[in-house]
């Protein structure tokens, strides 16, 4: 463990100094994603104070889905950043060497870059959210707890999936449209799945698991997640770990390497 942490550092250390060897772009970066949390916070505002609510939520609850949705996608594209260079590694072969190294190719891509810039808006994003959170909803030690057990399960679902993707990109070298079509899927769960019609609420909660990515973790912490919603957290997240695993195997044992 103490390797790979060492690993992790300097490979975040070499992210950040290309991060500051460029200012300019990444002042640039970060003033455009708080602007767009800003826009989106304005028109939430706006939508939920002329209908007075959305889907049986009041207003406070669809911007606690909001700040959620925010925290968890921030806070897997910081982990899992990685896997968005992984096409290009595939095809000039450097992923050739991952492979010959005494360490998890797996860890390699996915801690291959940090983005700095996600974390300073992911502190801010965690701040902001817990101040509201205390004003707009009454926490408890058992709701705080089942928000932190319900977001672990969030991000291991989240990191299955970001495996899957990578599996993918071995047997297809295709990750670019993969990724995106995540992005997509998740950026549906900005309100809380309850607002989609029946096909589409199972689609983004049993086949591509979106609700429990960012919804659950939501209802959770404003004390809606019922006991039998836990127990089918926990099967989707082993159900999902299980898989993408099996998936890397697989596309492991069909890599013939760039050489091939």
């Amino acid at each position: 463990m103490k390797r790979y942490l060492r690993v992790w550092l300097r490979l975040a250390h070499i992210s950040f100094s290309e991060q500051i060897a460029t200012r300019f772009s990444s002042v640039l970066f970060l003033l455009s994603k708080t602007l767009r949390f800003v826009f989106f916070l304005i028109f939430i505002f706006s939508l939920t104070d002329r209908i007075g609510g959305l889907a049986g939520y009041n207003r406070d609850q669809i911007i606690i889905f909001f700040l959620v949705f925010n925290f968890v996608d921030i806070a897997t594209q910081l982990l899992f950043r990685g896997v968005y260079f992984f096409r290009q590694k595939v095809v000039n072969g450097e992923f050739d060497f991952y492979l010959v190294k005494p360490m998890s190719p797996l860890f390699r891509i996915m801690a291959g870059y940090t983005d700095f810039m996600d974390l300073i808006t992911l502190i801010a994003l965690a701040i902001y959210g817990l101040k509201f959170a205390i004003t707009a909803i009454t926490l408890t030690p058992a709701i705080v707890f089942s928000s932190i057990l319900m977001i672990v399960f969030s991000f291991l679902i989240s990191f299955s999936i970001h495996v899957w993707v990578v599996a993918i990109g071995i047997l297809t070298t295709e990750v670019d449209n993969a990724i995106m079509v995540y992005r997509d899927l998740t950026s549906m769960a900005r309100f809380p799945v309850d607002v989609y019609s029946a096909p589409v609420r199972i689609f983004l909660t049993y086949i591509v698991p979106v609700a429990f990515i960012m919804t659950v973790p939501a209802k959770s912490l404003m004390g809606l997640v019922s006991i039998p919603i836990f127990f089918i957290s926990l099967l989707i997240t082993f159900c999902s770990l299980l898989s993408s695993f099996f998936l890397w195997r697989y596309a492991l044992s069909k890599y013939s390497s760039a050489s091939s």
